[in-house]
């Protein structure tokens, strides 16, 4: 962080780092511009997959720089829409990628934006200097957290399991989907500490988004129950990051963990209308799809 704000290249970074087990390029740390600061939360352990259509991906894929304005990404149809509409939900004006490599292993990428100014290639230039001092220390850490990650993925699949044999015993005695979806949901509030509980599934005949089961876990959360489902209820979203933040989780195939909605309906930050709307009408602070 000391070594980007010296250099002044970027208003706003993500270092992203290779995790060949999940075959993805995930976001090991975030640092926003201060406008941005209550978003950070979403960037925590976010998978990039590995799209070339995505420049994140693109620039570790072929080991280069890009460097590109919000303009110029909107003209080329080699990137994707998911890409473009980051820009526009970020207010990006100018970014840039660049490989992180130590000797001959590319392991990650660094992603700095601008909001408003042009990036400026001396300064990033002097950034890319300032950083080889610190890619020896860099990749140590990466090689240690890689092997601890596995770690922690094979514990956290233990646990998944047995929680899934024992969901999967009440299942079969289920007939109907709707039976099997409020189980589900039920039984996700045993497991995370969360007030509310909404399973979202995907209709292959509509091609949609249709929130299926809703729980809460106690009565007196009936109210916040109602006022949730009158705003997503009848709602059927399409599986793109466009639609909000459920559609985002489906549609990339990740986690989003909001610390404090509130925080960020407060400070103005980029969400989609129906969200916003939900946050404002039901008080949600901490989420996660």
């Amino acid at each position: 962080s000391n070594a980007v704000k010296t250099s002044g290249a970027c208003e706003s970074f993500v270092i992203a780092l290779y995790d060949g087990f999940k075959q993805s390029i995930i976001c090991r740390h975030a640092n926003l511009h201060d406008s941005f600061k209550s978003m950070e939360s979403l960037f925590s352990d976010y998978p990039l997959g590995m799209n070339f259509e995505d420049p994140f991906c693109r620039a570790f894929m072929e080991n280069e720089d890009i460097i590109f304005s919000a303009e110029k990404i909107m003209q080329d149809p080699t990137y994707d829409d998911d890409s473009k509409y980051r820009f526009d939900r970020w207010k990006i004006s100018e970014m840039f990628c660049c490989p992180i490599q130590y000797e001959e292993t590319t392991f990650g990428v660094f992603i700095g934006f601008n909001h408003g100014d042009s990036v400026n290639s001396a300064k990033i230039r002097y950034l890319k200097s300032e950083m080889d001092y610190l890619i020896a220390s860099l990749f140590n850490a990466y090689t240690q957290d890689l092997l601890k990650s596995r770690e922690q993925t094979a514990l956290t699949a233990l646990k998944k399991q047995k929680l899934f044999m024992n969901i999967s015993s009440e299942l079969s005695a289920l007939k109907s989907e709707d039976q099997i979806h409020k189980v589900i949901s039920d039984k996700m509030l045993k497991v995370h500490p969360f007030d509310l509980c909404s399973v979202t599934a995907f209709c292959d005949k509509e091609k949609m988004l249709i929130i299926r089961a809703t729980s809460i876990r106690d009565e007196k959360y009936e109210g916040f129950k109602n006022i949730y489902l009158d705003i997503y209820g009848e709602i059927k979203h399409k599986p793109s990051i466009s639609e909000g933040a459920c559609p985002s989780a489906f549609a990339k195939n990740a986690f989003f963990y909001l610390k404090d909605a509130q925080d960020i309906i407060n400070t103005n930050m980029p969400m989609a209308p129906i969200d916003a709307m939900a946050v404002k009408k039901t008080g949600i602070r901490s989420v996660l799809h």
